[in-house]
């Protein structure tokens, strides 16, 4: 084994990674089996492989998450060699499946690549596929001259001041908590309010009661406001997003992250600080940032993977069940699948220390090395057609005609690669945390077999009416 994976294995265990248990949820075997040491080796035997062909930095091993992931690569290929010997086999889809793989490899490693350093160098159409395209670098420079300008110092440090506070009834006092932040170990974060905004949103944010009365009858205030709402729209909104974000998140040259936000967003903060009520519109406003502040610490993205770990990270300690519904719902479903409660896994390891590593190593330990790969390969459907923010790899191999977004094909990855017997198990083991919850967890039962029909996750629909009809029958319709 190669010494620097020796290291991060190592590493690994000690942060609760247990291949063996990985494995044993990946193929229903008992982790003592010699199948599964054998499975093991091999799975290592591969990860070293990868690790040697990409010409892997030490510093690559020194992250627990992404010595899983590539342990999940490993696994990925084995699987796919031994579907290559079996009859009948597409060949078409395992080659496109080893292309992808070859990818996540690249997107999984990024800098710490030498062989991805040196097709960047080679390669203009890698480098626009693996690292930063031609399209982004002139987006952001652009954008960077636009936020110079419509950039509100004044309120961004009031803002700034209201987000630095502390205790109940503070605006991220919740988030805090769940996080497990204090002053000493919360991640630094600065703050931006652009003057971007229509008359209608400054009414609705409340700025009056921040700036005094008749300020939103103030021409010059409204038509900076306006133009530059307008001007950005333009130009970068739907470059960047379908729909325009009222606060994001950007990471600095220093690391440090950059919380931006509109000045609606702004001044519904500042009102509420100030009153301490809410109306829909500023409540609605809260919740984003709340979110975007979700961003800025204990980040879930490894490399280019992690887009839909990323986002309900920040999504679940907000309680808001409508934004990234669809992986919200993706998450319920593959712990149908799995028999394990990923949102609860979520939750629980955030507030440890180091969540990255706490999340990924029970995530493999209990859905498998190949599933914790492809969720973590997997990403919201609100990030498709995104320009600079496109997908890092497209997963089509997995797809079938019925699927209507990547989370279904992912669905069916995982569900049928269990037999009869594992998923027997992993649905008594999701009804028993069902459960362990009490009654307050059954509407979400119902939810998930009721969902609905305009979802655009038929897989998911179907395998958790399935899960269900099983549920009755392996409980005797105890609970439903």
């Amino acid at each position: 084994m190669l010494p620097y994976l020796e290291d991060g294995l190592a590493r690994a265990r000690a942060n609760g990674f247990d291949i063996a248990a990985a494995i044993a949820n990946e193929y229903g075997e008992s982790a003592d089996s010699p199948q599964n040491a054998a499975h093991q080796t091999d799975i290592v035997t591969a990860a070293a492989e990868i690790a040697t062909a990409a010409e892997l930095a030490p510093e690559f091993f020194e992250s627990t998450p992404k010595t899983v992931l590539l342990a999940g690569l490993g696994a990925a290929w084995v699987d796919l060699d031994r579907r290559k010997q079996q009859a009948p086999v597409c060949r078409q889809r395992l080659g496109q499946e080893a292309d992808l793989l070859a990818s996540l490899t690249m997107l999984l490693a990024g800098n710490e690549s030498q062989l991805r350093r040196d097709i960047l160098i080679a390669s203009p159409w890698h480098r626009e596929q693996f690292g930063e395209s031609k399209m982004e670098r002139e987006l952001g420079r652009a954008r960077d001259a636009f936020f110079a300008r419509a950039y509100n110092h004044e309120l961004s440090k009031r803002v700034a001041e209201v987000l630095d506070a502390d205790g109940p009834g503070s605006i991220l006092h919740e988030q805090r908590k769940i996080f497990n932040l204090t002053s000493e170990t919360e991640q630094p974060f600065n703050v931006g309010v652009l003057d971007l905004a229509t008359k209608e949103e400054l009414v609705a944010s409340g700025a009056e009661s921040v700036l005094g009365e008749g300020i939103t009858g103030d021409p010059d205030f409204i038509m900076r406001h306006e133009s530059n709402r307008a001007e950005y729209d333009d130009r970068f909104s739907t470059k960047v997003t379908p729909y325009t974000a009222d606060a994001f998140t950007r990471t600095l040259p220093t690391g440090e992250s950059l919380l931006i936000l509109y000045a609606p967003t702004a001044y519904s903060l500042l009102a509420h600080a100030k009153h301490g009520t809410l109306t829909s519109y500023q409540k609605a406003q809260l919740t984003i940032v709340r979110h975007e502040y979700g961003h800025t610490q204990k980040p879930f993205n490894f490399g280019r993977l992690g887009d839909t770990f990323e986002e309900l990270k920040a999504q679940y300690p907000t309680g808001d069940k409508k934004a990234y519904w669809d992986s919200q719902e993706f998450f319920k479903a593959m712990g149908a699948v799995t028999g394990v409660d990923l949102r609860q896994m979520m939750l629980e390891s955030l507030a440890e220390p180091n969540a990255p590593a706490a999340f990924m190593t029970k995530m493999a330990n209990n859905a498998g090395l190949r599933n914790t790969l492809l969720m973590a390969a997997s990403y919201p459907s609100v990030y498709t057609g995104m320009g600079a923010m496109r997908p890092a790899a497209s997963m089509s191999c997995f797809r079938e005609p019925q699927d209507k977004s990547l989370y279904d094909s992912l669905l069916r990855e995982a569900d049928v690669r269990r037999d009869d017997t594992v998923r027997t198990r992993a649905i008594g083991e999701w009804i028993a945390l069902l459960h362990k919850f009490g009654p307050e967890a059954r509407p979400g039962v119902v939810n998930i077999q009721r969902m609905r029909a305009e979802s655009p996750h038929n897989v998911i629909t179907y395998l958790a009416r399935q899960k269900m009809r099983a549920a009755r029958d392996h409980l005797g319709g105890s609970i439903l």
